[in-house]
């Protein structure tokens, strides 16, 4: 079991360090390319969009053909798009192999979710989720330093190599040391690869039967404006922090990977957070870090900018979606346990065709200053604080059992 979580987490980090890994040398690409960066932006939204896309799919396709051999499918067309967009020598074309790399990358982001809640209850899922995002936080963390240095003395385009490499090293220990964790019940007995053309109407009603649970609404949007706000200050902040704060490309990926070290650190620290006090104060305590961290982040956009300022902001707002994520995915996907392929699937997608959306704001609001990211950010913390409070807090309180250990 541990090397099955170990492989799971690998699978994870590579799934998602990509961003980190190329976005110091987002600038050299600029200047390869010869392009603005309003264009250039587009580049992360079509990436992005892939994703959505693909998780929209994978995830309940995972539920009729099996978790293995969709992770598997989705693990060599990440390498395929990683390989056209090494060899990309136009912008357009950059932008769309981007797009099928980002179809890929939602195999290992939404299909091991499901893999995971396949062979594990909630507490222990919820355990694993907390140090999977720690783990993969760290690594999110050192790729952008490890990015940076490799852009620097070799080029962007062996960022993409290095992704291709530790890809193909996902699919080997997959394919050895993974079995398919998803197994038949009389409910799912027909649910395999042969009738999975014949069930595309069940899983759009499985989409149509999640999309009409208000409280899994509510879900998926703080869970989204939470991943939002960190994300998409990671793929603008390089252009403002080297083009435009002078920062040194060396240097940017500390600032970078200080926002994701410490959102690691909070992953691991949660599950014993929520050991010594609960649930209900481990909540207050993440929420009580956003508007702390949101707060600094408009002082230091409005009154005194600087770089080190900036990140703490970042690194005080990161420790709060470690908390609050953690704890929220776990509860999101426990809802329907029937339908676990789907439900990973539909946060993963709302998650990401929310963070296009933004990420394609921030480059056409992009003025070379901090502030709209600021508002961005400020905005969707807003609405993240008023869903909570007007609907998912309202509705754990019905539904506790131990009101002692849970909000």
């Amino acid at each position: 079991m541990k090397l099955f979580f170990l492989i799971i987490a690998f699978c994870f980090v590579v799934g998602h360090v990509q961003n980190d890994l190329i976005s110091p040398t987002f600038p050299d690409m600029i200047k390869f390319f010869n392009t603005s960066s309003s264009i250039f932006h587009l580049m992360s939204s079509s990436y992005s969009l892939g994703v959505g896309i693909g998780s929209l799919f994978l995830g309940p396709i995972s539920d009729y053909a099996g978790r293995k051999r969709t992770l598997l499918i989705g693990l060599f067309l990440l390498i395929s798009g990683c390989l056209c967009s090494m060899l990309s020598s136009n912008i357009n074309y950059l932008i769309c192999f981007r797009f099928f790399q980002g179809i890929g990358t939602s195999a290992p982001m939404v299909v091991c979710i499901a893999m995971v809640f396949d062979v594990c209850n909630k507490e222990k899922a919820r355990t694993f989720i907390g140090l999977k995002n720690g783990i993969l936080t760290f690594g999110k963390a050192i790729a952008p330093v490890i990015g940076g240095y490799l852009g620097l003395l070799i080029s962007w385009q062996f960022n993409f190599l290095l992704i291709t490499i530790f890809a193909s090293l996902s699919i080997l220990l997959v394919s050895i040391f993974i079995d398919e964790t998803y197994k038949s019940t009389p409910n799912t007995s027909q649910k395999n690869v042969n009738h999975l053309i014949h069930n595309l109407r069940q899983i759009c009603k499985d989409y149509a039967f999640l999309l009409s649970d208000k409280i899994m609404m509510a879900y998926l949007f703080v869970l989204g404006f939470m991943a939002c706000s960190i994300i998409t200050f990671t793929l603008g902040a390089s252009i403002i922090y080297i083009n435009h704060l002078d920062v040194s490309k060396s240097t940017y990926g500390y600032h970078q990977g200080g926002v994701w070290a410490v959102f690691g650190v909070f992953c691991f620290l949660t599950h014993y957070i929520i050991k010594f006090t609960n649930i209900s104060i481990t909540k207050k305590i993440g929420f009580a870090l956003m508007a702390i961290g949101c707060t600094s982040l408009n002082y230091t956009a409005y009154v005194f900018t600087t770089p080190y300022f900036i990140t703490l902001s970042m690194m005080i707002c990161s420790a709060s979606f470690a908390i609050l994520i953690t704890i929220l995915f776990t509860d999101a996907m426990s809802l329907h346990p029937h339908i676990k392929g789907a439900s990973s699937s539909i946060i993963a997608s709302t998650r990401t065709f929310l963070v296009t959306i933004n990420v394609a704001l921030a480059g056409y609001f992009f003025n070379g200053t901090i502030i709209p990211i600021t508002i961005m950010i400020t905005t969707l913390l807003s609405l993240t604080a008023i869903i909570y409070v007007f609907i998912i807090h309202p509705h754990t309180c019905r539904t506790n059992t131990i009101p002692s250990t849970v909000n």
